[in-house]
């Protein structure tokens, strides 16, 4: 409530008081809303090492009682990745991204996508990296959408497919993501997944192109 200022005046100090206190008697959910305070630091010292203390205090008591959101795991994967807090590890990421993603936390799904695209922490997998990204990209993330759309538009771990990877790459362009306009603008163009239309090429270029793509600006001038 203090945090957010939900029903009383907002206040970083109570937040920390009342979450402090909550995390230390073993609460999960404060623990983790206690390492955001530390790795944010509202109320606190910033401090990336204590924020890793409580993520994994939170991680591996949600891990215990077997119920989890997965943002405290998210989080850590975070640290991990960037090597906040701890030793930069790219595959303990990715384990904490794949408990995350297996609660449904549709950024660790995203990430541990990329993850297997890239063999980065894992070994490279392109079935693995579509099937994570098919599942975060329901929950409307623009950018794995459009990874998705890339995914079946080149074949890479589903079966190649212009419609599907049109429908993907419109979701995430309709977002105002570039690179997606940028592809869908090609799709239409060459009448790939959807009937020829210059016009409508021309309009998801000029979306781009309004989004700094350089790319998008090359390709109106040659529908000129």
């Amino acid at each position: 409530m203090y945090a957010e200022g939900r029903g009383v005046a907002q206040s970083d100090v109570h937040a920390v008081k009342w979450y402090k206190k909550a995390a230390d008697q073993g609460d999960a959910h404060a623990q983790y809303k206690f390492g955001r305070i530390c790795e944010d630091g509202r109320g606190v010292p910033q401090s990336d090492v204590e924020a890793v203390h409580w993520y994994n205090e939170a991680a591996s008591q949600e891990r215990t009682k077997g119920y989890s959101i997965g943002n405290a795991q998210f989080s850590l994967g975070n640290m991990y990745h960037y090597g906040c807090g701890v030793a930069q590890n790219n595959a303990e990421a990715a384990e904490c991204y794949q408990e995350a993603a297996e609660t449904g936390h549709a950024g660790a799904q995203c990430e541990l996508g990329n993850y297997y695209a890239d063999g980065c922490g894992v070994a490279q997998d392109n079935d693995k990296a579509a099937y994570w990204f098919k599942k975060s990209a329901k929950n409307d993330y623009a950018q794995v959408q459009y990874k998705l759309g890339l995914c079946f538009e080149l074949g890479q771990g589903v079966v190649q497919n212009d419609v599907e990877a049109a429908r993907w790459y419109k979701y995430a362009a309709y977002q105002g993501f570039g690179q997606a306009q940028i592809k869908l603008g090609f799709l239409y163009e060459n009448g790939r997944g959807m009937a020829q239309s210059y016009a409508d090429a021309a309009r998801w270029y000029k979306k781009a192109a309004a989004n700094g793509y350089m790319k998008a600006k090359d390709r109106l001038n040659l529908l000129a």
